[in-house]
């Protein structure tokens, strides 16, 4: 038996037998041809077959997924339009055009560090190769054969080739390289199959093997035994019992059974996923992060920005909705901006990073920001990646003066927050709260707990080291809540931390009563509230904070919880399984 911890990408389990998937590479790229018309019209014969190959995909993909199958036919279309030109210019063949204008996007993505950009390269190379081999056959080589039933492992997938096993009736995922935010793990998480990314597994070492994936622990059992492939699948039993069960409170009000009534808010990455989330029970938008709209060749116009926050609101109605000021720099540096720094996670990142590229970033975004504000009121602005109060102070200043320019504006009721993710913002609340402007404050503990314990969240090697429920990191945020509180400022959480089961009595006695989720989780996270007693929790704050690890809050609060809850509920979410226990 082997086992490989690695990064979960999708939740849930899988049990089956590995197979081993190569997606296409052996296509020729000719360096000799009879170039001129001839290529041109094979070039663009190839993209009308492409454009039919994906047109098809759409008719039965979910909406959901429709913008990325779009967003491939508009990049293919670059791709050619520019591969013209070479053929036109250079007299080459049209497969060797395309190969010389992937290679000019591979270079440009090489200069980035970004993981929501670099992650993207192997969508060019899909879209490329597809292309090439379009020139040279009427249909692209079928790769799918044997994935039925089956666990895939694979270097890594582009979404094409997650449409292609999934139609074919994949399992579960293992890929060696791939990150969380990539494509092919929204899809898988979308789809509901299990995902584990495994940069260290070997798979030259596991032919003709059966594996269990725990896309919730991020574990690979590779040739289980008997005793654990039986306890799995019990587990994957449970899983589907409780989904139909959750899913009813998701609707519901989230009031403890003393009455302390909880806000559960949701985190968004994208308009649609807003759209989603706003009919299954999300009570309005915690923290709404803008990135994404950043991760093109150029940075989105004032108009963009404008339909993205009033859709958003719109979708929330009289709902708070709480966007994030873009919070760029360290892993998600904007293409268009030529960024190299030795150390980029100390570096210029969240309001560093805007107020450096205040002309060129900040003010744009805000021009966008208070133009949506006029006619959506229900939209919140919030601080990335503070540190001290001067860097709020310049933020406000950029914020006056562009509402001086919009002269219509009116900031007298916008409800400006701050984002707490560095000790040293935690241990300066007193000075934010003497800021006017100030309303509330959000915890960001997934930066927060990386600063707190020096460790790199996304580093394989230290992945069991980080662990948000260590007390150092409680500590931090419970004498932040307090100061919080005492200034009078809204105490919010949005991240990951508070869609975590085995948190919520935690950030409960600590005096959180705003929890911003992931939407997946709001079922699960209101059928926790519902069924627990605040007060007779009271004695977990001191427990908590005088554990030694982290491993030792988890057991105050299963032991604390068992005469409440289906502890299905909160063992199935552990960072600690009960296979382990």
């Amino acid at each position: 038996m082997l086992l490989v911890k690695g990064i979960p990408a999708s939740e849930g389990i899988a049990i089956s037998h590995i197979f081993k998937y190569y997606p296409r590479t052996d296509i020729e790229i000719p360096q000799k041809c009879e170039a001129g018309e001839r290529e041109l019209v094979k070039l663009d014969e190839a993209f009308e077959k492409y454009k039919r190959y994906l047109n098809e995909l759409l008719r039965i993909v979910d909406e959901n997924e429709k913008d990325l199958l779009q967003a491939y036919i508009l990049i293919a279309e670059t791709f050619v339009s520019e591969a013209r030109e070479l053929i036109e210019s250079s007299n080459i063949c049209g497969e060797l055009a395309v190969k010389h204008v992937l290679d000019k996007y591979l270079e440009l993505m090489d200069q980035s560090s970004s993981e929501l950009f670099v992650l993207r390269k192997s969508d060019l190379m899909d879209i490329a190769l597809t292309l090439i081999e379009y020139m040279q056959r009427d249909r692209i080589s079928s790769d799918v054969a044997g994935v039925k039933d089956n666990v895939i492992v694979a270097e890594e997938l582009t979404p094409t080739a997650f449409f292609r096993i999934q139609r074919a009736g994949v399992k579960g995922i293992i890929t060696i390289k791939g990150g969380i935010t990539s494509h092919v793990a929204i899809l898988a998480r979308a789809h509901g199959i299990p995902y584990v990314i495994a940069p260290s597994l070997d798979i030259s070492s596991i032919d003709d093997a059966t594996v269990i994936i725990d896309g919730f622990e991020g574990k690979i059992i590779v040739n289980p035994t008997s005793e654990l492939v039986d306890e799995y699948m019990k587990k994957a039993i449970i899983l589907n019992e409780l989904r139909d069960i959750l899913k009813k409170y998701s609707f519901e009000k989230a009031r403890t059974l003393d009455g302390y009534e909880i806000e559960v808010l949701c985190n968004i990455d994208n308009v649609e996923e807003a759209r989603v989330a706003s009919s299954q029970g999300c009570e309005g938008v915690g923290l709404f992060r803008v990135e994404y709209l950043y991760m093109s060749t150029h940075q989105p116009s004032e108009d963009v920005m404008v339909n993205t926050f009033t859709k958003i609101a719109n979708f929330f109605e009289n709902k708070p909705v709480v966007i994030r000021a873009p919070d760029l720099g360290a892993d998600k540096p904007p293409p268009f901006i030529n960024i190299h720094e030795d150390n980029p996670l100390l570096g210029l990142r969240g309001i560093r990073f805007l107020l450096e590229y205040r002309n060129e970033i900040l003010k744009p975004f805000l021009r966008g920001f208070l133009k949506a504000y006029t006619h959506s009121r229900n939209l919140k602005l919030m601080i990335p990646m503070v540190s001290k109060p001067s860097e709020v102070h310049e933020f406000i200043e950029m914020l006056n003066n562009v509402a001086n320019e919009l002269s219509f504006i009116n900031l007298k009721n916008l409800e400006l927050g701050i984002m707490i993710e560095t000790p040293a913002a935690s241990v300066l609340i007193d000075k934010f709260a003497k800021i006017p402007q100030i309303k509330f404050v959000s915890f960001g503990t997934n930066d927060l707990t990386q600063y707190i314990l020096a460790i790199d969240r996304t580093n394989p090697k230290l992945i069991n080291m980080y662990n948000e429920l260590e007390p150092s990191v409680l500590r931090v945020i419970v004498k932040s809540v307090e100061e919080a509180l005492k200034h009078g400022l809204k105490i919010e959480i949005c991240g990951e931390l508070a869609s975590k089961p085995i948190a919520i009595p935690i950030l409960l006695v600590f005096g959180f009563r705003s929890l911003s989720v992931n939407p997946r989780y709001i079922g699960l996270i209101k059928y926790e509230i519902k069924n627990i007693k605040l007060q007779q929790l009271d004695h977990l704050r001191n427990e908590i904070l005088n554990a030694d690890n982290a491993a030792m809050v988890e057991e105050l609060v299963i032991n604390a919880l068992r005469n409440y809850i289906d502890m299905r509920t909160i063992l199935l979410f552990s960072q600690s399984s009960p296979t382990t226990r």
